[in-house]
């Protein structure tokens, strides 16, 4: 436990895969169990990074997640809490 937050690593076995030519890009075959887990379809945005010499893919809004501070979520979702009646008053007009 960090920060008030539990954090579950789901550990799977290491897939060997092809590296494939397609026009000027190279592809790769994700298998079926991670698209699941992930709840990613074909046209899900990823973004794809190198970090030292790992090739990362993770997906758009867990990248854009990173990017935001923990204190500005916790706030918002205190705020959020405090006015949730407010809040879907407003959503249903």
């Amino acid at each position: 436990m960090h920060g008030g937050t539990l954090t579950l690593a789901v550990q799977y076995s290491h897939d060997i895969q092809k590296l494939y030519q397609s026009g000027n890009y190279i592809s790769v075959n994700i298998p079926k169990m991670y698209l699941t887990d992930l709840k990613l379809l074909a046209g899900s945005e990823v973004v794809i990074y190198k970090r030292d010499d790992e090739l990362i893919l993770t997906t758009k809004k867990r990248a854009l997640a990173k990017d935001i501070n923990p204190e500005f979520v916790k706030s918002e979702n205190e705020f959020i809490e405090e006015h949730q009646d407010t809040l879907e008053e407003l959503a249903h007009r």
